[in-house]
């Protein structure tokens, strides 16, 4: 009788020995060998076939288990990674947000603030129409001298209307025009003259020698020296032994009027009697201003004539009368 041993050995599973047997051996061994262990401890090929393959599912359930869990854990680590970068980019939205808000602040602050500018603005504006209303409605029957005078009010008549004008008429329009922006461009100028040469080579040095003269000749005067804006000299003339006078610019609209006021003063100065203080003007007003010194000139020239310690000045369109007293080089204005 043959006996064949079978062993195999599944996964997950202690080994097991098979024996397959016939029937005559079976009765031969419960014949011979009373000691010998029951049937039931055989298994048959069938039954072991069943429990591999069963066996053989459960390591392969278990085995796509553990490439589940693995697959999970690693998308596990991947969502903590995109949880973390979506944090940060929280914070910076945060941290941009915030600067977005100063920034609304201070834009918000400085629209108020040109909002109260445009308000005073505003004011300022109704103010000046006022006082240009104001202005316009005075009297304006008093002679004028000047043509440009006269021009300009006959520009004013016909401001805002369609009128035909001849060429002739345009020019002088135009000319009256050209005198008025001429005359604000020199308000706040006057010209000094009779100031000598500074004795320096480089232009520094002469520059800085006339700004220490009117510096000096305004502080003997009483004037403010920061009231000067700007101190230009004048190209010399090489036919005139004369110096160039200077050109002082100031700041203010109302500080010719307050210099020109106090430069009467330097006639009584020896150091600066020879030094007069005028107004920077147009053509046409030295034009004038020309013509008025020549009568003031006659007049003056008619009192000497008689002995008469009479003088006149020019004021305005006009001239006033003022006794003479002993001075440098001039009289002395003292109104009668």
């Amino acid at each position: 009788m043959s006996e064949n041993n079978i062993q195999n050995t599944p996964l997950h599973a202690m080994s097991v020995t098979v024996t397959q047997t016939n029937e005559s051996s079976k009765r031969s061994r419960s014949s011979t060998s009373p000691d010998s262990p029951p049937e039931s401890r055989f298994v048959s090929v069938l039954d072991f076939s069943t429990w591999k393959t069963k066996l053989l599912l459960l390591e392969s359930v278990v085995n796509l288990k553990d490439t589940t869990i693995t697959d999970l854990s690693m998308k596990v680590t991947q969502l903590m990674k995109r949880v973390e970068q979506l944090e940060n980019e929280l914070k910076d939205v945060n941290e941009k947000t915030k600067l977005l808000d100063s920034d609304v602040h201070q834009q918000k602050q400085q629209q108020d603030i040109l909002l109260e500018q445009q308000n005073n603005l505003k004011q300022q504006q109704e103010t000046i129409q006022q006082q240009q209303q104001q202005f316009q409605q005075q009297p304006t029957d008093q002679g004028l001298a000047s043509w440009v005078s006269v021009a300009s009010r006959a520009v004013a008549r016909v401001e805002g209307k369609k009128v035909n004008r001849t060429p002739q008429q345009i020019e002088v329009l135009n000319s009256v025009v050209s005198e008025q922006r001429e005359r604000e461009r020199r308000k706040r100028n006057v010209i000094v003259f009779g100031v000598p040469m500074s004795s320096k080579t480089t232009p520094e040095g002469q520059d800085a020698d006339d700004k220490g003269f009117i510096e000096r000749a305004f502080r003997a005067i009483k004037a403010d020296v920061k009231k000067i804006k700007n101190i230009r000299r004048f190209k010399a003339n090489p036919s005139s032994n004369r110096p160039a006078p200077i050109l002082i610019q100031l700041y203010g609209d109302g500080d010719r009027s307050v210099i020109l006021k106090a430069a009467k003063e330097l006639r009584k100065l020896t150091e600066y009697c020879e030094v007069y203080i005028n107004p920077d003007m147009t053509e046409a007003e030295r034009i004038l201003d020309k013509k008025r010194r020549e009568d003031r000139y006659n007049l003056n020239q008619q009192e000497r004539n008689n002995s008469s310690n009479t003088r006149y000045f020019i004021s305005g369109d006009g001239f006033r009368k003022f006794t003479v007293e002993a001075g440098c080089g001039a009289d002395t204005q003292m109104q009668q």
